[in-house]
């Protein structure tokens, strides 16, 4: 019965067919009209001279045809439109009213209000268009000038290498160009220039999975003058298709002191994180994980100067690593 239904109202299955059915109809009555316009005297010579008065039929089908094609542009009207609205508001208060929902159950299964605290910053996670996996950060620490050659000092100068090798997937439906933030923070003041390497963005370069590789440009915003915040942000762009998975290589470098600090954190959901610290034998690294718990220490035995460490889980934006360094053989176990 359904089946017969559905071939028999065939006409409402579609919006296009029953608008092209509309204005045929429309046509239709109006050539009729015409017709019967042209036709000169037709009505009293049919009167007078047939027995069957057809003129009352005529007009009454051009009148059917007429109002049946306005009844169907009316509903097509009113499917595509308020019909169409109509469903659009339903679904937006029936997603507000998921939320409350999801909201309510994590709230009533924990007993506390941290989940319903909570549960937004979460969701932005979640909902993160971006996903960066095989995340590989490659660290190097040389020695750049001693001011005594028999042993190294604190404020000798030391050059610290980093590049960022990571996939990053388009977890939405669609094509975009997201902004990625990444910040690097302002060299001291007495080791900017002086014929040391200029600090600062190496290069970035997003590599398609065809093989085709781009070089793209970081945009700098500095600090504002006399900040607390010491950090350039130094952001750049990069357009995903649906979907697509791209290698993105990051890497700058920093003129630092033999005894200092810097710091690697996430601005992007990652799935996992591999760090590889190589560094002169004449300084003593060190590290603190900013993670939900303790990164796993890789390092392979008897390998002096190599720290190897990966993550025992996904990091969320704000997690990463910090680690110092100093001259070996003095007390650095805390932070500069």
């Amino acid at each position: 019965m359904r089946g017969k239904s559905g071939k028999a109202w065939w006409i409402f299955q579609d919006s296009g067919r029953t608008l092209l059915i509309a204005i045929v109809l429309l046509l239709s009555s109006l050539v009729l009209r015409q017709c019967d316009a042209i036709r000169p005297g037709a009505s009293v010579v049919d009167a007078a001279n047939t027995p069957f008065n057809w003129q009352p039929w005529f007009s009454f089908f051009d009148d059917l045809i007429k109002e049946l094609g306005v009844a169907l542009l009316v509903a097509v009207v009113i499917v595509e439109g308020i019909e169409r609205l109509s469903r659009r508001e339903q679904n937006e208060e029936v997603a507000r009213l998921i939320d409350k929902v999801k909201t309510g159950v994590l709230e009533a299964v924990y007993g506390t209000e941290i989940a319903a605290v909570f549960f937004t910053p979460f969701r932005k996670v979640i909902d993160h268009p971006l996903l960066r996996k095989q995340c590989d950060l490659s660290v190097t620490l040389s020695i750049l000038r001693m001011g005594d050659a028999s042993r190294i000092q604190d404020n000798d100068v030391v050059l610290l290498e980093v590049t960022s090798t990571f996939v990053l997937k388009n977890c939405s439906n669609g094509e975009f160009t997201q902004k990625i933030p990444a910040f690097l923070e302002k060299p001291w003041p007495e080791l900017s220039g002086d014929g040391l390497p200029e600090p600062g963005i190496k290069g970035i370069r997003v590599r398609r999975i065809d093989g085709v590789t781009e070089e793209i440009a970081a945009k700098t915003s500095p600090a504002a003058p006399g900040s607390r915040n010491d950090l350039d942000e130094v952001g750049y762009e990069i357009r995903l298709d649906s979907s697509e998975v791209v290698t993105v290589i990051y890497s700058y470098g920093l003129v630092k002191y033999a005894r200092d600090s810097s710091s690697f954190f996430t601005t992007i959901p990652t799935e996992a994180m591999r760090f590889n610290f190589t560094y002169d034998t004449r300084l003593s690294l060190y590290y603190t994980n900013v993670h939900g718990v303790d990164f796993f220490d890789e390092t392979p035995a008897k390998s002096s100067g190599r720290l190897t460490l990966r993550s025992a889980g996904p990091l969320f934006p704000a997690n990463g690593i910090e680690f110092w360094w100093a001259p070996s053989g003095t007390a650095a176990s805390r932070k500069p």
